[in-house]
């Protein structure tokens, strides 16, 4: 077996710590909270670290803001004081160069986008045990408006759900607050019973299942009843643009909040998303995104934040925001991010140091690996013959523009090399069977001419054509397909008669506003949006999805026949079984399908495993994570006693990167690399964060050889896209938000 390599640091430049170098707020010297809640007032059973009492103050400040009070002061909310020539002050907004002699009114709130494991939850636990009129931090208290109630809404996956209410057990106890989980059973509580609760908490898709998302009535109002009387002051009730009418018995949008709060507030970063439209739609006095990746894809994220938080007007205006920070050039869009992340957010990052000079916050060092792994002899002349076909079909497909494949069709077939490196059996068997018929071709081909002949936005979908398509739509969810609208990873992917992959919600709303296609302009209805079949459709690229090569799978359920161990499951049990004692392990996959085959190859060798994935009710999820942060000090994986207390973690990469607090583990393995460099950073910081006393080790497993290694200079590339979009770089050449298909066909040689 190869040994791991141990990898360079990479010092990546941090686009949003590093705007406060040349900005007017330097995170070191904040001032903190002079009496913050803790031990000694008896308010919160732990204390706050430094820079959290920082934290603390400023979000405290934040809810309480201020215009300046000279023409020296820093803008506020993007507004700058300017004084005529005759002494008067007006008001000067940055980025619109717009003016005005009225105080612009201001919104209360913004964005800790603190790096991951920082403790932003304890910090907004704090906030909500302080006094609300900012007394102790504020020169003159404010008292806060009668008109909200005082209750806190907690936004969250389901998957941290869990970690809430954890954390106010721990930090707080039922004396000092109550708190509710507003889900499933928990949503029976009518409003009056709600606000006997200091706190609530739900999920992003109980948010969205409370608002009518029929995108048939756009442009109707919010009755007047539900909604109060929208005079000035309570226009924070409504988003700008267009309202959308709010169910009868939407609890939760008739209260109106003290303070709302999304975690992994990074989620919203699609405002077509149904869940994104009912989270604006929130009544609140204070506003509040909790994210350690505010930045994922583009910069357009920051802008769905905005709308939000209403804040930074009228940038929070998605016309307004697309005029003057998406198609300005890139020197005008740098310094207009750069102005709004200074107005809204504060970022601290793990390696920053205090005014001391010292550590925000000491951690164990993080050592990354890549561990390299040789295809066993078989498995390489399979995906040899595989790569060879591959790269010769799409190079024949794309030199024949009639038959150009989409970049759903490259995701796909390159979705099926990244399993082939990874265990072969994860590849449907028909197939490989084309491969060696020489029919991928005929098949590109096939489908392009399945695609183009349905009629323009009249023609119904043949049974044929539906399980096709589903079939496609599976393939490119397993593939981690982008929405080829705004970028995003789709939790509710839907797939075109012409073949493109985007969320459910960008779809609907392009095909309402042009009845056709955003990628191909091919004419669509509602009726040529695919979703997911109940049941599991035939592949395009491989016959049954059931059966795979070698004609047996593993089951997490029951007896199958037996699994071979990959190379990459060799090595994993090899580093697993090398362990100290007492070290647990964290293992992750974007498919659970692979997960299945790893828990059989470690089940095969003695290896006791828990499962962290989506498929787990709430009360399951929360029982597994109990169980797993309990220490095993004396085990090792695969000894006799890690049977009860296993030593090994199996999650997937969508619901087990976020929120999860896991320094039990001191261990991660990537088993397959994903482009998305800040989802792979996120899956780390389950283990690095606040309460790690191990070095961290991470391991990223990659079959050498293949197209993984391609992969990972993608990873590098979104980063840099992201970079220059803040950098403002007048100099910098064009580039693209998303990866299109000339990227991926760059990975087959094309």
């Amino acid at each position: 077996m190869r040994a791991s390599v141990l990898l360079d640091k990479k010092n990546k430049v941090d686009m949003l710590g590093s705007m406060f170098q040349e900005g007017a707020m330097d995170p070191a010297r904040l001032a903190g909270h002079p009496c913050p809640p803790g031990k000694e007032d008896g308010s919160m059973r732990t204390d706050l670290m430094p820079f959290q009492r920082q934290g603390l103050a400023w979000m405290i400040r934040m809810e309480h803001p201020e215009l300046p009070k000279t023409v020296e002061d820093p803008p506020v909310q993007l507004w700058r004081m300017r004084k005529d020539d005759d002494g008067y002050a007006f008001y000067q907004n940055v980025v619109t160069d717009s003016t005005q002699r009225d105080p612009p009114k201001l919104k209360r709130g913004g964005i800790l986008a603190d790096e991951m494991g920082l403790g932003k939850t304890m910090q907004t636990v704090a906030l909500i045990c302080t006094d609300d009129t900012g007394e102790g931090v504020l020169d003159e208290p404010e008292e806060p408006d009668e008109r909200y109630d005082d209750m806190t809404l907690i936004v969250c996956p389901l998957s941290v759900a869990s970690n809430w209410t954890e954390q106010l057990k721990q930090h707080v106890g039922k004396k000092r607050l109550s708190w509710h989980f507003y889900h499933g059973e928990g949503r029976e509580l009518t409003k009056k019973q709600l606000r006997k609760h200091d706190v609530i908490i739900t999920t992003y898709q109980t948010i969205a299942a409370e608002v009518e998302g029929s995108n048939s009535r756009k442009g109707s109002s919010a009755p007047e009843d539900k909604l109060g009387n929208m005079n000035e002051d309570d226009e924070d009730v409504e988003p700008p643009g267009k309202k959308q009418k709010i169910l009868s018995e939407s609890t939760l949008h008739a209260i109106k909040w003290r303070r709302v709060v999304l975690d992994e507030g990074h989620l919203i970063k699609n405002p077509k998303a149904k869940m994104t439209r009912a989270c604006t739609q929130l009544k609140a006095e204070r506003r509040w995104i909790l994210s350690g990746t505010p930045i994922v894809n583009a910069a357009a994220d920051l802008g769905t934040m905005v709308q939000f938080l209403h804040v930074c007007k009228p940038l929070d205006d998605p016309d307004v925001w697309k005029q003057r920070v998406t198609k300005v050039d890139d020197e005008a869009r740098g310094r207009a991010l750069r102005a709004v992340v200074l107005s809204t957010t504060l970022r601290r990052t793990k390696d920053m140091v205090g005014i001391d000079g010292k550590p925000l916050v000491q951690l164990p060092e993080v050592l990354r690996y890549q561990h390299q792994v040789d295809l066993g002899k078989d498995d390489r002349a399979l995906y040899d013959e595989v790569a060879s076909e591959v790269g010769k079909s799409v190079k024949a497909s794309i030199e024949d523009g009639s038959a150009k494949p989409s970049y759903t069709h490259i995701l796909c077939l390159l979705l099926r090399l990244r399993q082939l490196a990874c265990d072969p059996s994860l590849v449907p068997a028909d197939f490989i069977e084309d491969i060696r018929d020489r029919k991928l071709a005929a098949r590109i081909q096939h489908d392009h001419e399945k695609a183009t002949g349905i009629p323009s936005g009249s023609g119904p979908v043949s049974a044929e054509q539906l399980s096709y398509l589903r079939g496609l739509l599976s393939d490119a969810v397993d593939a981690g397909a982008e929405c080829l609208a705004c970028g995003g990873w789709p939790m509710d992917g839907r797939i075109t008669i012409c073949q493109h992959f985007f969320c459910q919600n960008c779809i609907e709303v392009a095909v309402d506003a042009r009845s056709a296609c955003p990628a191909c302009n091919h004419v669509l209805s509602r009726e040529h949006i695919i979703a997911p079949a109940a049941e599991r459709s035939v592949s395009p690229f491989g016959g049954s999805r059931a059966s795979s090569v070698g004609g047996a799978s593993s089951s997490r359920h029951g007896s199958a026949a037996p699994v071979e161990r990959t190379a990459k499951a060799a090595a994993l049990v090899t580093l697993l079984k090398s362990s100290p004692p007492g070290v647990k392990s964290l293992v992750f996959s974007q498919w659970t399908s692979h997960l299945d085959r790893i828990e059989a190859v470690l089940h095969a060798e003695g290896i006791s495993t828990c499962r962290f994935d989506g498929s787990m009710r709430q009360e399951k999820r929360a029982d597994v994570i109990r169980s797993f942060t309990t220490p095993n000090k004396t085990a090792t994986a695969g000894s006799a006693n890690d049977k009860q207390n296993p030593m090994v973690m199996l999650l997937s990469l969508k619901a087990g990167a976020l929120g999860l607090n896991l320094t039990v583990a001191s261990q991660v393995f990537l088993m397959d690399p994903w482009w998305q460099p800040a989802i792979e950073l996120q899956a780390i910081d389950r283990v690095n964060r606040i309460g790690q006393t191990q070095t961290v080790r991470v391991f990223q497993l990659v079959a050498k050889g293949t197209v993984e290694e391609r992969v990972l200079a993608i990873q590098d590339k979104k980063d840099a896209l992201i970079a220059q979009a803040f950098s403002g770089n007048k100099n910098a050449p064009k580039s693209k938000s998303k990866i299109e298909v000339s990227d991926l066909a760059s990975i087959f040689g094309v």
